[in-house]
């Protein structure tokens, strides 16, 4: 694959108390990660005129019955799978916007955006860069350690695998057996009964995610640090809700799937098997109700 077309030497930060303005100009968004949130994000800004680049560690591309019900939520629901889906959307990027092999190991930002620095000690700068590396994420880790620095961190939030040292990362290759084992090690006296999300979760928000994030991406102009600030402020007030209503429904469902105590199998019971149909499109309606459109 092409050489990332913005590839800099990295540069000091600006000294300058005002960012500079761009007008009339979008910004210049780097994504890190190329998988369904990354890939469906590209999709939107290329439909969006908005300029943008695709990184991934990986050298290879990384890869539901429900019911027909068209009178309540408007088209079919079919099943697939997730590969498919992918690979559909790999194939939706012009070639010169994806970067693969291309294995972030730190990132700089100041006023000016964003430098990514990859494993071969090239550069690529933007004006923001979305993060959707999903496991052991740079991105993710480097925001943790910048938050919990200036005190911003909630104690409740923990990140693991902070323990993992750039080199690591960098040599990573994904979900390998051994990084996979380490992971559960970690995490494994963890005192929580059940780890939402549950039911698809992950996948439904990697495509809601990046619907209301490209909707606000459009609204920047002039580029400059204030607007960014101002419509990703927006974009945390109008998903954060949603997304936090996700955490009682997924606790709930990893009760139904998983649980094993005498309640949890008689409540899975008699939800499979006893609930009316009535009570089914009831809730069928409220999961689907919350469906963000591009307004772009």
């Amino acid at each position: 694959m092409s050489a990332p077309s913005e590839t800099v030497p990295p540069t000091p930060s600006s000294s300058s108390a005002v960012p500079p303005v761009t007008p009339n100009k979008p910004p210049h968004v780097l994504i890190g990660g190329a998988g369904l949130a990354g890939l469906f994000l590209g999709i939107l800004l290329e439909r969006a005129g908005i300029p943008y680049e695709i990184f991934e560690r990986s050298a290879e591309p990384r890869q539901l019955g429900v019911a027909n019900c068209p009178d309540l939520i408007g088209y079919d629901r079919v099943i697939f799978s997730r590969p498919e889906l992918h690979d559909m959307l790999f194939k939706k990027i012009p070639k010169e916007k994806l970067h693969m092999s291309n294995k972030m190991v730190t990132l700089d930002q100041d006023q000016d955006g964003v430098t990514m620095t990859f494993d071969d000690n090239t550069t690529a700068h933007g004006d923001i860069l979305v993060g959707t590396d999903e496991a052991h994420s740079t991105v993710r880790q480097h925001l943790h350690k910048t938050l919990k620095k200036d005190g911003l961190l909630p104690n409740t939030i923990i990140q693991f695998g902070l323990s993992s040292t750039a080199d690591e990362y960098a040599a990573s290759s994904g979900w390998t057996n051994q990084e996979n084992k380490g992971m559960v090690d970690e995490f494994r006296d963890f005192k929580t009964p059940y780890a939402p999300p549950s039911g698809g979760a992950g996948a439904v928000n990697a495509m809601q995610d990046p619907v209301l994030l490209a909707n606000h991406l459009y609204d920047i102009n002039p580029t400059n640090l204030k607007n960014t600030k101002t419509v990703l402020s927006d974009y945390k007030n109008e998903r954060f809700d949603a997304i936090k209503d996700q955490y009682p429904q997924s606790h709930m469902s990893a009760k139904l799937i998983y649980g094993h105590t005498l309640w949890e199998r008689v409540l899975r019971y008699v939800v499979f098997n006893w609930l009316p149909e009535s009570l089914q499109r009831k809730q069928l309606v409220k999961d689907t109700a919350y469906r963000p459109q591009a307004t772009f």
